[in-house]
């Protein structure tokens, strides 16, 4: 563990801070407590997205726990990489997980594994790879979180999500795509895109208070 570690854990984010930014510089420096934050704070929406990835076709052939877990394993490696914008790192991690998601999401369906049968019940190849590599605490932190009480109740909150306002929130939240593009997507104007990811994203921070919704 990085010497820094012990300096950090006596920080605390000043009320005006990025907590995302302010987290990853722990995990980076060591702090499994802010790594176990990182995931436990992004993994229901990222848990949401990889649903959508997957689709209901292919979301038959495999679990969706396992791409969130493989974009999990090839992003923790890489957050010392990550570049603030604006003094902020939420949306740049969240921009970084869509785009890591998306690209295996892709590779998958490249591959045609809802042809093979025999991939049904296995684990993703890349993902054996990449979370061989990670620390065992570390596995073992992913696993926990990705199968606590507490993400399964914010997955089910915004399971219970409109498709519309399911799909504005992945594009405009996470995948941290332009108003215009997002207006494009869905058939709406830019000022009702907007306007109904503001009342989407208040509404989400009054009923999942504490989430990443404070900080998108």
């Amino acid at each position: 563990m990085d010497p820094r570690s012990s300096d950090l854990a006596a920080e605390t984010p000043a009320r005006d801070r990025d907590l995302t930014t302010f987290h990853t510089a722990r995990a980076v420096a060591g702090a499994t407590d802010s790594l176990a934050w990182i995931i436990e704070r992004f993994q229901p929406i990222l848990r949401a997205h990889a649903a959508d990835c997957l689709g209901q076709r292919l979301g038959r052939q495999l679990d969706p726990e396992d791409l969130v877990q493989e974009t999990w394993a090839i992003t923790l490696p890489r957050l010392a990489e990550l570049e603030p914008r604006d003094g902020r790192l939420t949306p740049v991690l969240a921009r970084f997980l869509s785009t890591v998601m998306v690209r295996l999401a892709n590779r998958l369906l490249q591959k045609h594994l809802l042809r093979r049968a025999e991939h049904r019940n296995r684990p993703l190849d890349a993902e054996r790879s990449v979370c061989a590599r990670l620390a065992e605490p570390t596995r073992g932190l992913l696993t926990r979180l990705l199968h606590s009480e507490r993400d399964a109740a914010l997955r089910g909150l915004l399971g219970e999500l409109p498709s519309e306002e399911r799909q504005l929130l992945l594009l405009r939240a996470f995948e941290q795509r332009p108003t215009r593009e997002v207006a494009a997507i869905l058939g709406l104007a830019p000022g009702a895109v907007d306007t109904r990811y503001s009342r989407l994203r208040a509404r989400l921070r009054e009923q999942l208070q504490g989430t990443i919704f404070d900080e998108l």
